[in-house]
């Protein structure tokens, strides 16, 4: 099975036994690394079930396919998902390679230099406020 297979069908199971979330999905080619955002943030930081097969999750990937990247993100995660492959929620999904998703969020871009260090671009507003990770 392929790295996005096993995430698309891993994370279909997922909403399937968690009620009250929202899971998104890109594959970034060029950094060879999965993004899988999960909303709402209360649920990500609270539902045991979610925490517990996420972890599973994570574990399965990396066994399976080691040096890949998953990466999970949340609705305050500096990284953004621009162009989703997979949207699911409780009521229920879409999946295309082909129309990026839309979203209304500022827009972050991200240069995943050979440094080691990524530079971060903000489209917003003009306070620019300095954030510690």
């Amino acid at each position: 099975m392929k790295e996005k297979e096993f995430i698309i069908k891993r994370l279909t199971e997922i909403n399937n036994q968690v009620k009250g979330i929202n899971i998104r999905y890109e594959y970034s080619e060029a950094e060879d690394a999965h993004l899988i955002e999960i909303t709402p943030l209360s649920e990500y930081n609270s539902n045991e079930l979610y925490i517990n097969l996420e972890r599973q999750l994570m574990f399965d990937f990396n066994e399976m396919f080691f040096p890949a990247t998953i990466l999970f993100l949340t609705e305050d995660s500096l990284i953004k998902i621009n162009q989703a492959q997979l949207e699911l929620s409780s009521q229920g999904f879409k999946q295309s390679e082909v129309e990026p998703f839309k979203s209304s969020r500022s827009n972050f871009s991200f240069n995943w230099s050979s440094t080691g260090l990524f530079d971060v671009e903000h489209a917003g507003d003009d306070n620019n406020y300095a954030l510690a990770a």
